[in-house]
């Protein structure tokens, strides 16, 4: 449970800083437009890899493939929120 809490704080603090750079760059407006097209993606491509629409006939690569981007699309949804 206590892990969860670390994990977000550490999301805040990252998407904190993100939002601190880009924010001057982009405005409001364009950065929340690309928060949202990077949250779309993320969520899609986890559907896609967990309905399997997205995957490999080899068991090994099968698990790598979701080992790996899994975890790293929730990175990019947990930065985007």
């Amino acid at each position: 449970m206590y892990v969860n809490f670390y994990i977000a704080g550490a999301v805040s603090i990252i998407s904190g800083n993100f939002n601190l750079v880009l924010f001057p760059m982009f405005g409001l407006r364009k950065l929340v437009q690309y928060v949202e097209i990077v949250m779309i993606t993320s969520c899609m491509w986890i559907i896609m890899v967990q309905k399997k629409y997205i995957s490999y006939e080899d068991a090994e690569s099968e698990l790598l493939l979701v080992n790996i981007t899994i975890p790293l699309a929730l990175i990019f949804l947990s930065l985007a929120c």
